[in-house]
């Protein structure tokens, strides 16, 4: 029987309604509704935004998890709610809910960084918050490696990794397409990662990305990179190679994966049902589930 102290630890989802945009042609609002109410308690559901405390509490408390990192949705069209509202919110909630922690959403493009940067400078120091977020996805032609970064952009990155430093928190980067594909981390890792834990947010997102991602993450951990990364969106099949890869290499890379569901865009039953029936040890499954997580976030 799972109990909350073995229960999973989500580690890395969001909150904030990410509305309505322009994709291709078309106007898409894929999130769809808010929190609905059931037997008249706030709760969640699959596919739905969670934007309030009582949301949050609602998702840890049906998906059955023990707590997780809690981070805004990013809306390039509306920074100042995305990087400045969801941030305070999300370091409100962390504060609320026992066993979540807030990642604060931040960006080093011009008309976002103002943003980010008030965040970073009003929670970086907060107990609560234990790591910074990132996605590249807009940076073209600058990527997630450093000898791409110039101007603005490397002053920008600089202070914020090393806030991170100094506050002992967890980089998150988004991982995937486009632009953040696992083969351009390789210089930030060896530029930073064995002064600041790396976490790639999806290991590699897609086939591609995850074909890419588990050779360079044998390499970073058996050469000492402090890296890791989370279950998110990924096929079926990378956590069962990175086993095989483990045992083969003799390197113990499962102690640096994480589960995690990227909610409300990933299902947190089916992402959860994919680790526990994953062809690995059940102190695997233990440890993926919630154990490296916790270890990793300081949560008890």
């Amino acid at each position: 029987m799972t109990t909350l102290a073995n229960a999973p630890f989500d580690a890395h989802f969001h909150l904030g309604a990410w509305g309505e945009r322009l994709v291709g042609d078309d106007r898409v609002e894929p999130i769809g509704a808010r929190t609905h109410s059931h037997d008249g308690i706030v709760g969640y559901r699959y596919g739905v935004e969670h934007d309030t405390v009582a949301a949050l509490r609602g998702y840890l408390e049906q998906a059955g998890f023990s707590g997780g990192v809690v981070m805004p949705n990013y809306i390039p069209q509306d920074p100042a709610y995305s990087l400045g509202t969801l941030n305070d919110l999300a370091v409100h909630a962390a504060e609320e809910i026992p066993g979540l922690r807030a990642a604060v959403f931040s960006s080093p493009l011009d008309g976002e960084w103002e943003h980010a940067e008030r965040a970073l400078e009003r929670h970086a120091g907060n107990p609560s918050v234990r790591a910074i977020k990132f996605t590249s996805n807009r940076w073209a032609p600058a990527s997630l490696d450093p000898a791409t970064w110039t101007g603005e952009l490397r002053d920008r990155m600089e202070k914020a990794i090393e806030i991170a430093m100094r506050e002992s928190l967890v980089l998150h980067f988004h991982s995937g397409p486009p632009n953040c594909m696992p083969h351009q981390f390789d210089g930030l890792v060896r530029e930073y990662g064995k002064d600041v834990d790396i976490q790639l947010v999806h290991a590699g997102e897609n086939v591609d990305g995850a074909l890419q991602l588990v050779p360079y993450f044998a390499r970073w951990v058996d050469e000492g990179y402090r890296v890791w990364c989370d279950t998110s969106l990924t096929p079926g099949f990378l956590i069962p190679w990175m086993a095989r890869e483990a045992e083969e290499r003799g390197v113990d890379i499962l102690s640096r994966v994480m589960f995690a569901t990227d909610a409300p865009w990933g299902n947190p039953w089916a992402e959860a049902a994919k680790i526990r029936d994953a062809a690995i040890d059940a102190a695997d499954v233990e440890r993926i589930l919630s154990g490296n997580a916790r270890s990793l976030y300081g949560v008890d």
